[in-house]
């Protein structure tokens, strides 16, 4: 079973990923609640399904497109969403292969 720090790890690099979880500032915190949000929210099996906008998102989440759209923007600061080049949101390859559902 995948640990927050595994996936800080693979998403950062290990350089990055004690700074990312123990920075100052509770950036730690910060980034383990993005995750856990999308993960409760199921957006990587969604994403697996193919690229969405925010507004799509926020349909299928039952939430306010706003706040879909902050944690869209936590979520691609730490690597774990990209967008394509119409601008819709998809999966990063680790958050495709590790976090949906339907990832082997």
């Amino acid at each position: 079973m995948l640990c927050i720090r595994d996936i800080a790890h693979y998403f950062a690099g290990p350089a990055n990923a004690t700074l990312l979880l123990s920075g100052s500032g509770g950036y730690g915190f910060m980034a383990s609640k993005a995750l856990f949000a999308a993960l409760d929210l199921d957006l990587f099996s969604v994403l697996a399904r193919g690229p969405a906008t925010p507004d799509e998102l926020a349909v299928t989440a039952g939430i306010p497109a706003k706040r879909l759209q902050t944690l869209l923007t936590a979520l691609r600061a730490l690597g774990l969403v990209g967008t394509d080049p119409d601008g819709r949101f998809i999966n990063s390859p680790a958050a495709a292969n590790f976090l949906a559902k339907s990832s082997p």
